[in-house]
């Protein structure tokens, strides 16, 4: 028992310091016991080697400033427990974060201080703040226009230059290169090593996103495996979503979880459930397009040939017409010569018939005949001349015509197109143009610019 001295009397008692200590001790901890509080967390560490957890529990007026705060801890014991409860959310716990704790304020004597020692928290107010914040990020970034920044960039119909924003050497990446170099598409990747959850994941996001913008590439992945919903807590970052939102780049992200959305989710160009299905995005879209190019190499193809045929039918009449300008030119010049004969005749039987009164006259109708008739023969041959001339021109200029779509057929080939990388498929001797209606143990044949490659299907989804 403690035994204190007295003043003049027995009801005015003088106490020790740590005679007053303990009475303080005691009154505290029977008027607050199991109090719930509510506050913010502040100078949080953890004591180094014990475990326990050391904070200041501080209420802020609207303008910011500390109205009041007191100290808390809890100790290692306690900890274990409220970690199992908290269990996702036990990440959140940091510096920050509004929390609603119940606890027991205690005294030290020794130091003279008073403490708030914590043996419970609420898991239902932390997901309520936790959500409030969300949306609250949400909002601002509705406001300052940019929530769907990043949808409105254009993703390329052949992203083969990808940036990937993961862990290194973790399964996610894996996945994800493992599914990539399967397509056997030329892909690109460039990988930038993050730390995709803990306490310096968002700086770490931010920095890789801010690096890629030194790249030349099509469009950025950003990956990681699964885990818990607290694992994701970095993906609600404002930090990140704004570094999402404002990249020069189309963002991809593939977070490993199928039903929770985060931030980063939602500003993303395009939102894959995880990083396999982020690979097999990307592959279908340059799949379909090497097949859009298929079909139109396929139709121009065949509009090349049906142009061919036509121009050929065309030659063959312009020929025909070129036999028949001959053959008219030719009879031209036979019927000239028969008049030429036929004219000289009659003038030597007019001469004899008139040699003796017309001599004079004759020999003028010679002389003016002769004239006629050399005029009529150069001008046969003049006309007989441009008859070829306009031929010939003719004939060179439809060959010329089929030389152009010779060269520009090649051109479009399904050969020349090869070479260029792409590569045409067939089951049996028809182009496949979709997974749909493949069976599996089906061979089909992958025709390239050097060769073919015979290939079973395994697996055929569509």
């Amino acid at each position: 028992m403690n035994e204190y001295k007295y003043l003049n009397d027995k009801f005015s008692p003088i106490l020790t310091v740590s005679q007053l200590g303990e009475k303080v001790k005691q009154l505290l901890e029977l008027e607050f016991y199991r109090i719930w509080v509510e506050g913010e967390v502040s100078r949080l560490k953890i004591a180094p080697n014990k475990g326990h957890i050391y904070f200041e529990l501080i209420e802020k007026g609207e303008g910011d400033e500390i109205l009041a705060k007191i100290d808390a801890v809890i100790w290692k014991s306690n900890w274990t427990n409220i970690k199992r409860k908290l269990g996702e959310y036990s990440s959140n716990f940091k510096e920050g974060m509004s929390v609603r704790v119940q606890g027991t304020l205690d005294f030290y004597p020794p130091h003279g201080r008073i403490k708030l020692s914590v043996v419970e928290m609420d898991t239902t107010f932390i997901a309520g703040v936790l959500e409030l914040r969300r949306k609250k990020i949400r909002e601002n970034l509705i406001k300052s226009g940019l929530y769907n920044l990043n949808k409105q960039l254009s993703l390329p119909l052949l992203p083969m230059r990808v940036v990937v924003i993961t862990s290194r050497e973790s399964a996610a990446y894996f996945d994800f290169v493992s599914s990539i170099k399967q397509s056997q598409f030329g892909f690109k990747l460039y990988i930038i090593h993050s730390l995709v959850q803990g306490k310096e994941a968002e700086k770490s996001i931010v920095k890789a996103l801010e690096s890629a913008k030194n790249i030349e590439a099509d469009c950025i992945a950003i990956i990681r495996g699964g885990g818990s919903k607290s694992d994701l807590a970095v993906f609600d970052s404002e930090k990140v979503a704004i570094a999402i939102a404002t990249s020069h780049l189309p963002v991809i992200t593939g977070l490993g979880h199928e039903i929770d959305l985060s931030i980063a989710d939602e500003v993303a160009h395009t939102r894959c459930k995880t990083p396999t299905m982020v690979a097999e995005f990307l592959v279908n879209r340059v799949k379909d397009t090497a097949n859009r190019v298929s079909e139109i190499s396929t139709r121009i193809e065949r509009r090349a040939k049906e142009i061919i045929k036509i121009k050929d039918a065309e030659l063959k009449v312009m020929m025909e017409k070129a036999k028949l300008a001959s053959r008219v030119i030719d009879v031209g010049a036979k019927e000239i010569s028969f008049l030429s004969t036929n004219i000289a005749n009659k003038s030597k039987i007019a001469l004899i018939n008139t040699k003796t009164t017309l001599l004079k006259r004759v020999t003028d109708i010679t002389k003016h005949s002769n004239q006629y008739l050399n005029s009529k023969k150069k001008q046969v041959s003049i006309l007989k001349e441009k008859i070829v001339i306009r031929s010939k021109n003719k004939v060179e200029q439809i060959f010329t015509n089929l030389k152009t779509f010779e060269n520009q057929i090649n051109t479009l080939s399904p050969q020349t197109t090869l070479k260029r990388g792409f590569s045409i498929t067939r089951r049996n001797g028809i182009v496949i143009k979709s997974v749909k209606g493949l069976s599996k143990g089906e061979t089909i044949i992958t025709q390239l610019k050097d060769g073919e490659i015979t290939s079973v299907i395994g697996e055929a989804d569509g």
